[in-house]
């Protein structure tokens, strides 16, 4: 057992026992039935391969391994990905900070929002689905937003997913910068459908232009997970809950066969 076990240990849970997230009311007979049969069944194992192909609990793994791990293990792999020193703090904005900035005008729900003083850094994960040149610009339209909020910073995009940066889109895109190159002759179509922002199409044209666009699958982060992970004869507790998660995380990877 490691700590994502205990993550779909839980779902096991509410699956066996759903009536504790709906109101308290009358059970019917047939219902109680169905219950006794659920749990006596091994259907949840059926369920829970499946849970471990979904691309959303890869996203919560994910999610819960940033919020746990050392805040300056983001800075690593950033710098590591991008080539260059990344400072400041970075924090890992969730769903309720991004309604504050998005507001009535809903521009996308990223996989990770990763906010500094001097940058933005999103993170597009993949398992099974393609990216897409919209998507991409989404991210650009969602630094501008940020900006609206605080200031102007620089922009990275990380695509994660399995396999090659081809196997990422439809146009099969050999390089990042092949990415990159794609995207200024999409500005305007793509301001066609967002209305709202077409008053800021000089400062998105200048993102889509900047941004720092990266391609990793999930075995060169886990190298990096590895490289990163504290030695074992580093008795810190720290330490210790560290190599946790990083083990973890990188089970997880194998069992999904992501590597």
């Amino acid at each position: 057992m490691n700590w994502i076990d205990s993550y779909y240990e839980a779902l096991e849970f509410f699956y066996f026992e759903p009536q504790h997230m709906r109101r308290r009311r009358q059970v019917n007979p047939e219902l109680q039935k169905a219950v006794k049969v659920a749990k006596s069944s091994s259907y949840f194992g059926t369920v829970k391969k499946h849970l471990r192909e979904m691309e959303v609990t890869l996203n919560h793994n994910i999610k819960q391994f940033f919020d746990l791990a050392p805040d300056s293990l983001r800075n690593k792999l950033f710098e590591v990905v991008f080539e260059k020193p990344m400072k400041g703090a970075f924090e890992l904005r969730g769903r309720d900070v991004l309604e504050s900035y998005f507001g009535p005008k809903n521009v996308m729900q990223p996989d990770f929002l990763f906010v500094s003083e001097e940058a933005i850094v999103s993170i597009e994960m993949k398992v099974k689905s393609k990216s897409s040149i919209d998507q991409v610009m989404k991210y650009a339209l969602l630094g501008l937003v940020v900006e609206k909020e605080q200031q102007q910073k620089q922009h990275h995009l990380i695509l994660l997913g399995r396999g090659t940066l081809e196997d990422q889109f439809k146009q099969h895109f050999k390089t990042a910068d092949a990415v990159k190159q794609a995207l200024p002759e999409n500005v305007n179509e793509f301001l066609s459908r967002k209305r709202e922002w077409q008053g800021d199409k000089e400062r998105f044209s200048q993102i889509v232009e900047a941004m720092q666009i990266a391609f990793w699958n999930y075995e060169r982060f886990s190298r990096f997970l590895q490289d990163a992970r504290p030695s074992d004869l580093d008795n810190s507790l720290g330490a210790e809950v560290c190599r946790k998660l990083v083990d973890g995380l990188r089970e997880e990877f194998s069992l999904r066969k992501l590597l």
